[in-house]
């Protein structure tokens, strides 16, 4: 069993204007995804005291793992690393975090047959703009267009005039149980305060005082800052006593994760459907499952789900289906167990995000981290010098009084 993370525990003070008797931090970060730890480094690093607090039971937020009955832990969903500016890079940095090129090469499955293949390296951009739909009962310029476009796009490709060379997509080896073992450690070397198990009950923002003040139970919290991740649930924002509703859509996020028998051999490592009726991701985690996966030919298949089809076995044997005429899981393959799992939260632009940010007069810093490979390459420079400083995480206190908090 991997030894408990460490982190500072926290003292009530009274440091901050006539306030009395309340924890008070520099800034406080809602959740616990990469982002969220990487941005709590950052602002350590800077010299300020910092509280993260996230809602589940472990970090790593979207990035994290789950646990399925009579498996193991597994990615808790279908992820990939965009190959964008600073990406690799920076992950290769994180200590204990080893990247390899994702093997089988990540692949669009197409809904028809294009130049005689119903799949593309996942590279060849033209890939993913295949529409399934070609004729519908009349002849239009929409059919034309859908018909031609995939070989247009096909053919300058083909001649390097897409602008973007081929580059090797890689990915964590081990996943994200690997991801969040080295996040765990990177954490536990620094002295900022981690809550698992617990949610901001309360916000309210005084804009005179410049100050945020959390309710976590029966705690009261006083920040200089709050720092909203884009997919933050806070339900309760007061500004000057005014409450308000944060902008953003819920949509919701649904993943199946699939023991498959009679597959010994690996076929995909990550796929994206540009026209399937039921999924719109999938990945093969097996090699990321802790404990390795018992019994010869088994395989755990994850799958981004759309949410507006059945979530039962006929929709997973039916995804299984699409792999087997993609020709990505052999023939004989079937469906062992289906797990479901669903999650409702905000997903909010960057506009959206800037609204907050000016309704809380611009107490409320917000982050954008709807995707870690953009996270990683429009922060990296900022993040990269408390990642990598000898001097970062520097124990000083008692030690023994490190850890995160878990309820």
């Amino acid at each position: 069993m991997r030894a408990p993370l460490r982190v500072p525990s926290m003292t009530q003070t009274a440091d901050i204007g006539h306030l009395s008797l309340r924890e008070s931090y520099d800034s406080v970060i809602v959740g616990a995804s990469p982002t969220s730890l990487f941005e709590a480094m950052t602002l350590e690093f800077d010299g300020k005291k910092v509280l993260v607090v996230e809602a589940s039971d472990r970090l790593g937020g979207a990035w994290t793992t789950r646990d399925l009955p009579g498996v193991g832990a597994v990615e808790c969903g279908t992820h990939y690393l965009f190959d964008l500016p600073k990406v690799y890079s920076f992950i290769g940095q994180i200590d204990g975090v080893e990247l390899l090129p994702a093997e089988p090469i990540p692949r669009y499955v197409m809904p028809r047959r294009v130049m005689g293949r119903r799949t593309e390296d996942f590279r060849s951009r033209w890939a993913g703009k295949v529409s399934p739909r070609v004729y519908s009962g009349e002849i239009t310029m929409r059919s034309i267009r859908n018909l031609v476009s995939p070989y247009y796009r096909y053919a300058r490709a083909t001649l390097g005039l897409e602008g973007r060379p081929k580059k090797s997509l890689q990915y964590i080896c081990g996943g994200t149980p690997a991801l969040v073992s080295a996040l765990s450690n990177l954490v536990s070397r620094r002295q900022f305060k981690i809550e698992l198990n617990r949610e901001i009950d309360e916000v309210r923002v005084n804009s005179s005082e410049r100050l945020v003040y959390c309710k976590i139970g029966d705690r009261n919290i006083v920040a200089k800052e709050l720092f909203v991740p884009g997919s933050a649930h806070l339900p309760n924002v007061f500004i000057d006593d005014k409450k308000i509703d944060l902008p953003g859509e819920v949509i919701p996020s649904v993943q199946l994760h699939m023991v498959v028998r009679g597959a010994p051999k690996q076929k995909i490592s990550f796929i994206q459907f540009t026209g399937s009726a039921f999924a719109n991701l999938a990945s093969d985690l097996t090699s990321t499952c802790q404990p390795p996966l018992a019994g010869g030919g088994r395989r755990i298949l994850s799958a981004s789900v759309r949410d507006d089809v059945p979530h039962n076995t006929a929709t997973a044997q039916a995804i299984l289906d699409e792999l087997k005429m993609a020709g990505l899981l052999e023939n004989g393959a079937s469906l062992e167990t289906a797990y479901w799992s669903r999650f409702d939260l905000p997903q909010r632009s960057r506009d959206e995000l800037h609204q907050i940010s000016e309704k809380s007069k611009g107490l409320f810093r917000t982050l954008y981290a709807h995707s870690f490979s953009v996270a990683i390459s429009e922060n990296a420079s900022r993040w990269l010098p408390a990642l990598v400083s000898p001097s970062a995480g520097a124990e000083t206190g008692n030690s023994s009084d490190k850890k995160i908090t878990r309820l």
